[in-house]
């Protein structure tokens, strides 16, 4: 029975805006948290990558599933087996598309959802001066996203076009933070894990990182984030990204810290 590693990577998340056709930024990532694994824990001698996202439609693999497969693999070939002293780590990097310990793919977990969601302007963020003007109200576009968004039956207001909000839609992915969860929690149960890292800004993911942290005390607990300083570095992410995950790692720790001073915090 090998003492084993545990890498939660949330993928579309970390790797959101990453189109590098060799996998390089995700190597280097990877390979960063394999030389932390062998410098503070010693006696692991097995790890186990998950990447999770919504990797399935209803007619199967999605092209991006079957592309983020073949990136792994090809980076899998050169992140293991890796040397350690007189001894060799073996791993494995792969798409989760099983729960730990539970047979079978789980389809549908991305999803396409007809019509956009409705908007809501922020009303302090917007000059009105010009938009509010009568000639140029059906012109603008926030006032027309507004309108078009309130309901999937709204008409275009161009005449005699019919368009609807429902010639618009979204991917989503589903269950992918369930499945996160649910194997965090598993693998905390596992005898041979003896570390689990989670790579995630998802604040979803936080009850069950907490939870596993304090059923399974043996058990070390390492959450990878993006700060803002991170996030800045790193040219796939759009200014919408920097944004959104733009909270900072004392945020993070804070938040957590109240439930289990003893779960590990650090920026990617």
């Amino acid at each position: 029975m090998k003492d084993t590693a545990v890498v939660i990577i949330d993928y579309n998340n970390i790797f959101k805006q990453d189109d590098s056709e060799d996998g390089s930024n995700v190597q280097s990532l990877l390979t960063e948290i394999i030389n932390e694994i062998k410098s503070d824990y010693n006696s692991v001698e097995h790890i186990v990558m998950r990447a999770y996202g919504g990797w399935y439609d209803k007619n199967g693999l999605t092209n991006k599933g079957s592309r983020i497969q073949q990136k792994l693999s090809a980076v899998s070939v050169d992140l293991f087996p890796v040397p350690n002293g007189n001894k060799t780590i073996s791993g494995t990097l792969e798409i989760a598309d099983q729960m730990f310990g539970v047979d079978g793919v789980w389809d549908n977990t991305c999803r396409e959802k007809e019509g956009l969601p409705q908007l809501v302007v922020n009303t302090s963020n917007i000059s009105r001066i010009e938009c509010e003007k009568d000639d140029n109200k059906d012109v603008c576009p926030v006032n027309i996203l507004k309108k078009f968004t309130k309901k999937r039956s709204k008409i275009c207001h161009i005449s005699n076009c019919q368009n609807t909000n429902a010639v618009f839609y979204r991917i989503e992915q589903k269950m992918v933070d369930s499945i996160m969860v649910c194997d965090i929690l598993t693998y905390g149960e596992d005898e041979k894990t003896k570390v689990i890292y989670v790579l995630s800004n998802d604040v979803d993911l936080f009850p069950g990182i907490v939870l596993c942290s304090i059923k399974h005390s043996e058990v070390v607990l390492n959450l990878k984030i993006r700060t803002r300083q991170a996030i800045n570095n790193n040219v796939h992410l759009d200014d919408s990204e920097l944004t959104r995950q733009s909270r900072s790692l004392t945020d993070y720790s804070n938040y957590l810290y109240k439930f289990n001073p003893n779960i590990k915090i650090s920026e990617i």
